[in-house]
């Protein structure tokens, strides 16, 4: 009980200050301790099973429900044409749902919630409001060279045009967005590096609760050039999320 209630007056503090509540080393140890990843794969072997076809619209319609899925947004709007659960998770959007403006050079990759935009000026930049993560340990060395590994924010920056700031941006996909991502902008990927990790859970509860999550999952991270420079794009792995594949 004491130790409870301390841990009470901790929080309380905390909340005065706006701080937020992140977890203790023990904490976040025992959260990637649970058998997540096998869940994950559990969850992937089973959204890649045919799904009979007069239980799709049951199964499908509860899962638009709880999630708030727009349907009328998708290429096919019936649930019977989605063989699995997989496919409806993946399922492509209508050609004029997401209209791009010709005259816009950068464009927003995905739904989401923005959960961070910012300059990148350290190498510890936030993952949500008030917690961070490694720039670093994140992306990685900018070559496959290990000797580049140290001051990884200096050596992007001398890869940027003198006259830009280095921006980062982390977009969140909730269970209902549409889940495909596109190129942002036209751009020259040179390097590809996949991570392997954990698949915890990145929805922004998690994300303000342990620092450097997205550094513990697993990730791909695509490095390379655009106009004004430097470019990075990374897809984060999550809990019970479908493996993502490259197009």
């Amino acid at each position: 009980m004491v130790v409870a209630a301390k841990w009470h007056l901790h929080n309380r503090e905390l909340d005065k200050k706006g701080l937020p509540r992140t977890a203790a080393k023990w904490q976040a140890k025992m959260y990637c301790s649970l058998p997540l990843r096998l869940m994950s794969r559990c969850w992937g072997w089973m959204a890649d099973r045919k799904v009979p076809k007069p239980v799709r619209p049951m199964i499908y319609g509860l899962y638009s429900t709880t999630f708030g899925v727009k349907m009328e947004e998708a290429a096919a709007d019936n649930f019977k044409e989605y063989r699995s659960l997989g496919e409806f998770f993946t399922r492509p959007l209508k050609e004029d749902a997401r209209p791009i403006d010709p005259k816009i050079s950068f464009v927003s990759p995905c739904d989401g919630r923005i959960l961070h935009f910012g300059a990148a000026n350290s190498n510890q930049i936030e993952q949500v409001k008030g917690v961070s993560y490694s720039l670093e340990a994140f992306l990685g060395p900018p070559t496959w060279t290990k000797k580049d590994a140290p001051e990884m924010v200096e050596k992007v920056k001398k890869k940027t045009s003198p006259d830009s700031v280095l921006y980062q941006c982390v977009i969140y996909l909730a269970p209902g967005d549409y889940h495909r991502f596109h190129s942002p902008t036209l751009w020259k990927p040179e390097l590809r590096r996949h991570f392997s990790g954990e698949l915890l859970s990145v929805s922004p509860k998690i994300a303000g609760w342990i620092p450097g999550l997205f550094c513990l999952n697993e990730r791909a991270v695509y490095i390379g050039k655009w106009k004004h420079g430097f470019f990075s794009y990374t897809a984060v792995g999550k809990l019970v999320g479908k493996s993502g594949r490259r197009r």
